[in-house]
């Protein structure tokens, strides 16, 4: 027995022009009702499984009840034929009521779009391994724009999972880099905001990850990552370590170039080092070593002078005037007499880091350069130095 879904035709034309509007609205109604619910009485049923009027019931043309299948009358089903082909005529649709010519309806796909975004701080020779959606894996060698090789459907989530940074073989410190913007669903649009940072400084440590805490992190602020020591907490956090001093005999002339300087040593950054990190920073910061503890003793630049000094490796107070409003007016100083920060006579026309500062003619002047490491020159002697620390931010 053939389907309710078989479309019925007709053998005759069911072109006589009573038949043939409630003929075509039939058909489609007579594989799920049964053609017997929508002929009305004036026509009848034929044998062919057709419909005529019933006045031209008598025709002779009309087919004998053996030339065709028949309908059974209780559910509306053709009765089996002997002949189960059909004819040529009887092909003007096929089983599954999809008219010959009539292409199948596409359904329409998600777009899909790239997922990616920028990398940035990787020293040369080091490479970062990325991870989308737990499979999607992309090995990063260079700074610059990424992309995933998978894209993701409209609508659907990504997910970074954290960046592994393998380091040059034999060489480059391996970096820490984090990811921002990490996850989302995808838009009508490419995916490019994803942030892959490793840090250059202490800030941008702190900008990347806001529960970092004091201690040593890697940054890279020259192509060559190396240890640094940040200090997360005073004034907002962010500030990286350039040089220390020990006191006793330790002062910037007889200190040890690192990386790394931490508290308590005697060393300092190259001058490349710090002209790079002055050149990513706004601030310097110079303070008595306090450990773990907040500083009490310090002096923080109040204008742009000392930073920007410290940009071409120059001494801090480099240029300044002699008339004590000029030398005070360039800091926030806590802790000591603002005096201690005027000289009587210009300083050397060229002194170079990691000579920090001096103050020519000022008996009880601040002195971080040569074997002088003191807030007050006249307490200076042999071996008689207090501990300091230089920081940028």
């Amino acid at each position: 027995m053939r389907p309710h879904t078989t479309v019925l035709t007709s053998r005759r034309a069911l072109g006589r022009s009573r038949a043939v509007g409630l003929g075509a609205a039939c058909l489609a109604v007579a594989a799920c009702l049964g053609v017997a619910a929508c002929i009305p009485a004036s026509l009848t049923l034929a044998p062919d499984g057709g419909v005529e009027d019933e006045h031209d019931a008598g025709d002779a043309s009309s087919p004998t009840p053996d030339s065709g299948p028949s309908l059974d009358s209780t559910n509306g089903e053709a009765a089996p034929s002997d002949d189960a082909s059909p004819d040529a005529g009887e092909t003007g649709a096929t089983e599954t009521g999809v008219p010959p010519g009539d292409a199948p309806v596409d359904v329409p796909q998600a777009s899909s779009y790239a997922v990616g975004g920028t990398v940035s701080g990787l020293a040369p020779g080091n490479s970062i391994t990325l991870e989308d959606n737990g499979g999607d894996t992309l090995v990063v060698n260079m700074n610059g724009p990424f992309a995933f090789a998978t894209r993701v459907p409209s609508g659907v989530s990504y997910s970074l999972g954290a960046a592994s940074v393998v380091s040059q073989p034999g060489g480059t410190l391996a970096q820490t880099c984090y990811i921002a913007n990490g996850q989302g669903t995808v838009g009508t649009t490419t995916v490019n905001d994803i942030q892959v940072t490793c840090p250059t400084s202490c800030l941008q440590t702190l900008g990347v990850f806001p529960a970092a805490t004091s201690g040593d992190y890697v940054i890279n602020p020259t192509g060559a990552p190396f240890q640094a020591q940040c200090d997360m907490a005073f004034d907002g956090g962010g500030w990286t370590l350039l040089q220390a001093t020990k006191g006793l005999c330790c002062g910037p002339g007889n200190a040890t170039a690192g990386p790394p300087v931490v508290s308590g040593s005697c060393t300092y950054l190259p001058i490349a080092t710090a002209k790079a990190l002055a050149a990513l920073s706004t601030s310097v910061h110079v303070r008595s070593s306090s450990g773990a503890s907040p500083p009490t003793t310090y002096i923080t630049s109040a204008t742009t002078t000392p930073i920007t000094n410290l940009r071409s490796g120059y001494l801090l107070n480099q240029g300044e005037s002699v008339d004590a409003g000029t030398d005070q007016a360039q800091w926030s100083v806590v802790g000591n007499p603002a005096t201690m920060l005027d000289m009587a006579t210009p300083v050397p026309i060229i002194d170079l880091w990691p000579d920090v500062y001096t103050t020519p003619g000022n008996p009880a002047g601040f002195v971080l350069a040569g074997s002088g490491s003191t807030w007050n020159s006249s307490l200076d002697g042999p071996c008689v130095n207090d501990a300091l620390e230089v920081y940028v931010r």
